[in-house]
């Protein structure tokens, strides 16, 4: 619509000093001549467009006219604005755009803190399309409430059809969830992404249900055991990356960790994966569950191969 290229058009002169016609052009994708119509309707209507001539000529507005930033400090529109440039780089939707430009808007010309003060990057170290093909696919059918089919796998391997009302996009601990209302088990559920093997939007729109979203971990909290740990010093540049450091304690000769976790096979597959760098001290019931799986591997290790 017209009226919004036109303020989008204000939004981008407030935040870029010079702007050309074609650039504009091809941000909003109509001619050169559409966009200096609009500069002149802009111009008409009392906005302080100045236009230069030459190669780095172009649109800019008079810096006396800026909108007003009362309501956010400059290095709060900074935060705003950078995490906003993280998920555009995940979700590369318009809207995330234009979102930036109305932000850019507000904290006007200035290049105070231009560079990022915080960096958000939602994109995993490994290329996955898949990935975000899957989050684009549900942001879009929640936007227009339509109905997504999936092919969910569940901890154990077992795969079962679903048909789902998506509300919401949730990362949390590194990874992506969907909540919404799955009909199958008639109850809002949350589901992880990686662990859908197929999408398809079905295409059929849904009326959207009064919704009070929880924590989708709070259940998680009555599983918590408290385990005693002994690592090597091999460990020293991992294992902060899985338990606080203020249950962390250094030795010459080993490190000892006393926390708590679910009990659940996230644990026994961090565990294992320190292999040999791990002792379990308590409790006694894990420490048998890990010498069990180790027997395991070993009787599938033990097997010749052809």
């Amino acid at each position: 619509m017209k009226i919004e290229r036109l303020i989008g058009t204000i939004m981008i002169l407030l935040h870029e000093r010079n702007v050309t016609s074609k650039m504009l052009s091809q941000r909003f994708s109509v001619s050169v001549r559409t966009i200096q119509r609009d500069i002149d309707a802009l111009s008409s209507a009392g906005i302080p467009i100045t236009s230069s001539q030459g190669p780095t000529g172009g649109y800019s507005l008079l810096d006396s006219y800026t909108l007003s930033n009362i309501f956010f400090k400059k290095e709060e529109l900074k935060v705003l604005t950078d995490l906003l440039s993280g998920m555009e780089k995940l979700l590369k939707q318009v809207g995330f755009s234009d979102i930036k430009d109305k932000m850019n808007a507000i904290k006007g010309k200035d290049t105070y803190l231009k560079l990022e003060m915080i960096r958000f990057e939602f994109t995993p170290w490994l290329p996955q399309h898949e990935l975000q093909e899957k989050l684009i696919c549900m942001s879009d059918a929640i936007v227009n409430h339509r109905l997504i089919e999936i092919n969910y796998r569940d901890q154990r391997g077992g795969v079962t059809y679903r048909e789902i009302e998506p509300y919401q996009l949730v990362m949390k601990d590194n990874a992506w969830y969907v909540y919404g209302y799955c009909l199958l088990r008639n109850e809002f559920r949350y589901f992880k992404v990686i662990r859908i093997e197929h999408l398809s939007k079905g295409g059929e729109k849904f009326y959207p249900r009064n919704i009070s979203v929880e924590d989708p971990f709070t259940d998680l909290k009555d599983k918590l055991i408290s385990i005693k740990l002994k690592f090597s010093t091999n460990t020293i540049g991992r294992i902060e990356d899985y338990f606080p450091r203020e249950d962390i304690n250094y030795f010459e000769d080993r490190i000892l960790v006393q926390t708590q976790y679910p009990d659940d096979c996230w644990l026994y597959q961090t565990l294992l994966s320190f292999g040999k760098d791990v002792e379990v001290i308590e409790p006694v019931f894990i420490r048998k569950k890990l010498q069990n799986e180790a027997q395991e591997m070993l009787r599938v290790y033990s097997c010749d191969t052809e």
